[in-house]
């Protein structure tokens, strides 16, 4: 009665085959460990130690042969992960979704390792700029070793914004002070300024104080999260 001394999780059956001298019929049996005997091959379960031990009851002819064990050691059958993330994000971005995968087929857990990254519900959040680095781990189970971690990074730029000025349109001198109203699309405050003509700021109003064009530029210089809006200009 032979048997391969090890085997790994995920192998084909192995076919059991003994014989006894007197040519007899042998029974043979699970003793222990993760396996079944099935169709009179071994199936492996997990890893581990499988004992299996085959028996010849002898006959009228014959006395009962010696018992015979085998012991096949069964090692972990390996797995390995697969793990894409974009090389680049921009602040104010939606998150970005987490899809690595093993080869196993297990789940997949995932672990900000550093940056201004947070997980949440299978995503990966942007809250700042920097480089954020995320690592992918399978630890393993009964039947396979643990993965190899992997370890992606995301770079994340400041976001882009844009300003919404509208025009105070034609006014004649002796009108009143108008408001102007000029927006990011972030929220950031927007400085005016009266780049040309006869006229002033004066509290968030352009005064005139003259006749001719006038024009006013709004800006918004950025912070930290977000790169300087374009420059508008309205006459």
């Amino acid at each position: 009665f032979v048997l391969p001394l090890t085997r790994v999780y995920g192998d084909a059956p192995v076919p059991l085959v003994a014989s006894a001298t007197s040519g007899l019929g042998v029974d043979i049996q699970l003793v222990s460990g993760p396996a079944q005997i099935q169709g009179g091959s071994l199936v492996l379960l997990a890893s581990g130690e499988v004992r299996v031990r085959a028996t010849q009851g002898g006959s009228p002819l014959y006395e009962a042969a010696p018992t015979v064990e085998r012991v096949v050691n069964v090692a972990f059958a390996p797995q390995s992960i697969q793990f894409a993330l974009p090389a680049t994000r921009l602040y104010g971005d939606a998150p970005v979704p987490l899809s690595a995968s093993a080869s196993s087929g297990l789940g997949v857990e995932y672990t900000v390792v550093s940056g201004p990254g947070q997980l949440a519900g299978g995503s990966l959040g942007v809250v700042g700029v920097g480089e954020i680095r995320v690592r992918a781990d399978q630890t393993g189970s009964p039947q396979y070793a643990a993965a190899e971690t992997v370890v992606r990074v995301l770079n994340v730029g400041k976001g882009l914004q844009t300003i919404s000025f509208e025009a105070p349109g034609s006014r004649r001198y002796t009108d009143p002070a108008v408001l102007l109203t000029a927006t990011s699309s972030v929220g950031l405050p927007v400085a005016l300024q009266v780049v040309s003509g006869p006229a002033f700021l004066e509290g968030g109003s352009l005064v005139t104080n003259g006749v001719g064009p006038v024009v006013v530029r709004a800006t918004q210089s950025g912070s930290a999260l977000y790169e300087a809006a374009p420059a508008d200009r309205k006459s």
